[in-house]
């Protein structure tokens, strides 16, 4: 079966192409993000002359992202077009994280600082300030 998936800001939307099928032959499930889709499409039985349409099953399984909430999921069956909106969790918002620097003297101070913004992350979770690579004398200097 032939799909589209889009992200619609909020939710991740699919849509599934299912030629033939009606909504109770379409089955939707999820479980540890992953969506399945089944439909089984069935043909009359008659004493066919010629028969060249015959029953068809679909099965799709799709990994989705870790922020869909497939609990919340909709589906819904039109013409042969299922269309699955399942809603994503609301991002976090990183921290800053505080930091006690001690400096030689009398007082410390506090700072608040994020990885990769002056500082970066030593030993799991330690902070340090970036230093930068020392200088270089400059050639043909005179003494």
């Amino acid at each position: 079966m032939p799909i589209n998936i889009w992200d619609d800001g909020d939710a991740l939307v699919l849509e599934a192409s299912l030629p033939g099928a009606r909504p109770e032959e379409v089955e939707v499930s999820g479980a540890d993000g992953v969506l399945t889709i089944r439909a089984v499409v069935g043909v009359p039985e008659h004493p066919y002359l010629h028969q060249e349409m015959f029953g068809l099953e679909y099965l799709r399984q799709i990994a989705l992202p870790a922020d869909c909430r497939l609990e919340a999921a909709d589906a819904r069956v039109d013409q042969g077009m299922l269309t699955v909106r399942v809603p994503k969790s609301r991002p976090h918002v990183p921290e800053p994280i505080r930091i006690q620097v001690n400096r030689k003297g009398p007082a410390s101070t506090t700072i608040e600082a994020e990885p990769g913004s002056g500082y970066e992350v030593i030993r799991g979770d330690t902070l340090k300030p970036r230093t930068r690579a020392p200088r270089r004398p400059r050639s043909g200097s005179a003494d």
